[in-house]
């Protein structure tokens, strides 16, 4: 069941395209990274189904922040949408996805502490994160300017 549904996700993922010139925000140059996050996702499914138990929390933490940094630094450097709002907003998204995992991976690893305030840590890099993505300036327009 799993290799059918992986099967379909790419099939679906690799032939969705569509052209530049329509007026649709959430068209796409190349699947790259949306090839990447699918096989991430059957990852993910892979890991906590066969790894259930209890005691592989931190192995199945660390897979999740691995994966989620991959596919921020995916999104961020393959730039697969034409639109910028919305490659903002995926970028944004994927950012505190991959945020809120490195919290979780921090939490489990100082479970046994007595510290809590990894939810108070979450809430307040949420507003960095999405700051730091919005203001950051691109490479290619640094590169256009300095060509002109």
């Amino acid at each position: 069941m799993l290799l059918i549904f992986g099967v379909m996700a790419f099939m679906v993922t690799v032939m969705n395209f569509e052209n530049r010139f329509t007026k649709d925000p959430t068209c796409k140059m190349n699947a790259h990274t949306d090839l990447f996050v699918m096989l991430s996702k059957l990852c993910y499914v892979f890991f906590f189904n066969f790894f259930s138990q209890s005691q592989y929390i931190l192995f199945k933490s660390l897979v999740l922040v691995v994966f989620s940094c991959l596919s921020f630094l995916s999104y961020v450097n393959n730039r697969p949408f034409y639109n910028q709002t919305t490659q903002t907003i995926v970028e944004i998204f994927s950012g505190i996805f991959a945020w809120t995992n490195l919290v979780l991976l921090f939490t489990q690893v100082i479970a046994g502490t007595l510290f809590t305030a990894s939810l108070q840590i979450l809430f307040l890099g949420i507003p960095i994160i999405c700051v730091l993505i919005y203001t950051k300036q691109e490479d290619r327009l640094r590169l256009l300017m300095t060509n002109e």
